[in-house]
Formats: structure tokens, C-alpha cells, sequence
């Protein structure tokens, strides 16, 4: 089956287009696209690129994922070469805001792709490297694990036909999947796990296209509908002599049957739940003092919910366990803490990974911290250190009465002082640090027969 756009009339085409330019105006486009360069999600992939929805950071729901695999001409070291993934397609209307923040699925429910957009460094990769990207997102981001879909271009949609044929539970994974001007031969066992686990496919092709011939997607669709599949697999054709199909394919003002490839996406999802445990919040609290971080989340619906894992991570892709919470399994929710006792210096990243009484394993979130190193001498605490406008200074001794405090540079001048009263064993004060130029000093503390002193840096 051949699609073909009808042939409107001027002014009906411009009123559409018209229409089409107010809606996207009243959406903004707020949704992030962030680089990671030499970031390796999987063997095979060296960087990628980035897009969150809108309030992602600040929230703690889940969002559908979309992959988005290039084609050859994207190869690339994930490094310098990274941006060739944000040159065409998905990715290059990402760059230029022209994607609206959210789509409509089924019964009208609005969505935000989080969109992962992985540079592949040779064209060996296959189903293996894209269900390895799939598996580090399911770890790294707070995904609706029945709604992952994937994209691919050329090479890249050649190899969506193979990843998600591969065998059942590759293609069980996958909600709906878009080939456009894919290079691959018909292989049938990989339709019939297609067909097997009733995956939907929308594939496009210009119906010109020299350099993957049209007849590699009328293969591919007809073989697999001629197996039965269900939903049938759909094909679009233009009437281009062009390799790129997906310039108009991915713009969200073209639709067929009243839907963009985005909403026809969103209108599958897989048929299981997603989540056992709804997280209501995850928190971390670096205690200067004891040199510890604090972590708290709440929860506000668990049911099967065996126990936490809490992992930690230096960079953001490799996280090893620190701690293992059981859960309460409380149908209205619990609150739950843990504690790192050795915490990494500098930025760190911590996940609250879940697991059911069948040890299925979920990741509910991920968050950062940067803690810096408190210097504590014979009970005198200073953080943060280094400093740039407030330092804490913390006395936590037997000493009681007056105090002068006073900072010195590092050529020995004093640079302000303050009397204080320390009237308990634990006393805390704030010194404004912002006018000292950057560089090393001194805090003392002088009383009735004693005095203290530790160093700070000032950035």
C-alpha cells in the first residue's frame, strides 16, 4: 500500500500551515539538549546527545524514551564529531527548537520524549549496541518502560529492523518503531518476532532514493503483513528522488490520518505496568560536619516492592552499590534514609534503583551532589572549603566565654575579626568571605587561654 499526500488548494494549504505555526507558538520549546562528549552508554557508542523534557530535573515522573539511530554519514567518534547527530532530522529540529515541548497520546494524555541521540562509531554495530544504549537509559533516566520507542535513518534504520527482530524479548521492549530509507535485506526471523510480539512499524522511503533503493521498505513491510501482522505494518512513499525521507517525515506538521510521528508513536505502548512503587521524592544532604551524605526518598504507593539498592557513581555511567534498604511494601507509601559513610570528594551521582519480590529491577532516579572537604582541627570545622561568599565556621569543644575570631591572610595580616560569646560545646557562625581576593587564609580563634587556628581557600 502506497500513502500518498492529496493535492490541496493554496489557500487550504495555507491555512494549515497557518494553524500548524499558532499551535507550535503556544507551546514553548523548553526542553534541554545537552552533549556528552567521549559519554559511552554502550560499546560501540563514544558520545551522544541529550534532549529532557521540560521540568524533568525538578520532577519525579517518568517519560516515554525515544532512540534515534543515525545514518552512515553520522559516523563519528562521539567526541568532535559529535554534532553530525543534531545535523538532520530529529535531531537538528531538537537544535533549532522546532519540536514542541509534548504530544498527545492515547485518549488525549500530553507526553515529552526524553530523546537519546547516541553517535555509533562504525557501521558494524548492531541490535547488540542499540539494546545496550536502551539498557544504560533504562538505568539513567526515569523511563515509562512501556513506552520505548526508536527511529533510525538509512544504516540506522537498518539496524532498527534488525534490533528489534532480534529475537522476542528485543522486540517486546519496543512500543512502536520508525524506519525511514532503512538499508536492510528482508530476513524472516526477524519479521516473525516482529509479527510474534505485535510491534508496530511505520516505515518511509522516497519512492527515488538511489542510494537505498525503495524496494529494501516494500520488502520489509509486505513480508511482514503478509505474516499477519497486527497492527499491519504502514508504509509512507514520497514521490522524491532523494535519500531523505525524513526531513518531512519528522516534521511535526505532516500527518496522515490526523497524526504526526510522534502522536502515531505515542498511541501504542506496551501492555504491562510500569512502575510497582510511585516515588514521590529522592533527596541528598551532604553533612559537613560527620563528613557523611544523607539519602531520603518517600514513596507513595508500593505493592511487590522487595527492597532499594542505593549505587553510586563518580561519572555518571559506571555505579557500583554503597547500601541495600528493604522496602515496607506499604500500599499508601513509606519514608525511607540511608546514609553513604564514605562519600567521594567533588561531584558524585547517586541512583535509587528498586526491586520486586520477582527481581525485577527499576531505576527511580538519579541525582547529583558536589561535597567538598571540610577541614576539621581539634573541633574547629570550616566549609565550604574552598569558599566563594559565606563560610561556615563550626566550634565543637569544651571551651566556653569570649572569642575573637579573626581572618588572616597568608602573609600574616588580618583581614577582618569579630568577638563572639561561646556559650555551649557546639557553636556555628558565618563569616562573609566575597570581598577577599582568591587565595589561601587563615581562621584563629583566640579566647582565655586558648587558641585555634585552620586553614580555607578562597576561589
Amino acid at each position: 500500500m502506497f500513502l500518498f499526500c492529496p493535492r490541496l488548494p493554496k489557500r487550504a494549504l495555507f491555512c494549515c500551515g497557518l494553524f500548524f505555526l499558532i499551535t507550535c507558538s503556544l507551546s514553548a520549546q523548553d526542553y534541554s539538549l545537552t552533549a556528552f562528549r567521549n559519554s559511552s552508554l554502550a560499546a560501540g557508542s563514544d558520545g551522544f546527545y541529550e534532549s529532557l523534557p521540560p521540568g524533568y530535573e525538578s520532577s519525579v515522573k517518568s517519560y516515554p524514551l525515544l532512540i534515534v539511530i543515525h545514518g552512515m554519514g553520522q559516523l563519528g567518534n562521539g567526541s568532535t564529531d559529535l554534532d553530525k547527530v543534531i545535523s538532520f532530522g530529529i535531531g537538528k529540529r531538537l537544535d533549532d527548537k522546532s519540536l514542541p515541548d509534548s504530544f498527545n497520546g492515547t485518549n488525549d494524555t500530553s507526553y515529552s520524549f526524553i530523546v537519546i541521540l547516541p553517535q555509533l562509531t562504525t557501521e558494524t554495530n548492531s541490535a547488540e549496541t542499540v539494546n545496550a544504549i536502551i539498557d544504560s537509559c533504562l538505568r539513567r533516566y526515569r523511563v515509562l518502560t512501556n513506552r520505548i520507542y526508536v527511529t533510525g535513518t538509512s544504516m540506522g534504520g537498518g539496524i532498527l529492523w534488525n534490533t528489534v527482530g532480534l529475537n522476542s524479548a528485543s522486540s517486546a521492549r519496543i512500543a512502536a518503531f520508525i524506519p525511514m530509507a532503512a538499508h536492510n535485506t528482508f530476513y524472516e526471523p526477524w519479521a516473525e518476532n516482529i509479527v510474534q510480539e505485535h510491534v508496530p512499524v511505520w516505515a518511509f522511503h522516497n519512492e527515488g532514493d538511489e542510494t537505498v533503493l525503495v524496494y529494501r521498505t516494500n520488502f520489509w513491510v509486505s513480508g511482514v503483513n503478509d505474516m499477519g501482522a497486527d497492527p499491519q505494518a504502514r508504509k509512507t512513499i514520497f514521490q522524491v528522488n532523494d535519500h531523505d525521507c525524513w526531513t518531512q517525515a519528522t516534521d511535526p506538521s505532516y500527518r496522515e490520518n490526523n497524526m504526526n510521528i510522534y502522536e502515531w508513536m505515542l498511541s501504542y505502548s506496551r501492555g504491562f505496568d510500569v512502575l510497582p512503587v510511585r516515588l514521590l521524592s529522592f533527596q541528598l544532604t551532604a553533612d559537613e560536619v560527620s563528613q557523611r551524605v544523607i539519602i531520603d526518598w518517600q514513596t507513595g504507593f508500593e505493592e511487590n516492592n522487595s527492597h532499594f539498592i542505593i549505587e553510586r557513581s563518580a561519572d555518571g555511567l559506571r555505579f557500583d552499590e554503597i547500601t541495600k534498604v528493604n522496602a515496607s511494601n506499604n500500599p499508601a507509601g513509606s519514608v525511607y534514609s540511608a546514609t553513604d559513610l564514605e562519600p567521594l570528594t567533588g561531584l558524585s551521582y547517586y541512583r535509587l534503583v528498586q526491586l520486586d519480590t520477582d527481581g525485577t529491577r527499576t531505576v527511580l532516579d538519579t541525582k547529583t551532589i558536589n561535597r567538598v572537604v571540610t577541614t576539621i582541627i581539634n573541633g574547629l570545622a570550616l566549609y565550604p572549603n574552598p569558599v566563594t561568599d559565606q563560610l561556615t565556621l563550626l566550634l565543637d569543644n569544651i571551651f566556653r566565654g569570649r572569642i575573637t575570631v579573626r581572618v588572616i591572610n597568608a602573609g600574616g595580616a588580618v583581614m577582618s575579626s569579630v568577638v563572639l560569646e561561646k556559650q555551649s560545646d557546639q557553636m556555628k557562625s558565618t563569616i562573609t568571605v566575597a570581598s577577599l581576593a582568591p587565595g589561601y587564609y587563615f581562621v584563629e580563634i583566640r579566647g582565655n587561654g586558648y587558641t585555634e587556628r585552620s586553614p580555607f581557600l578562597k576561589k
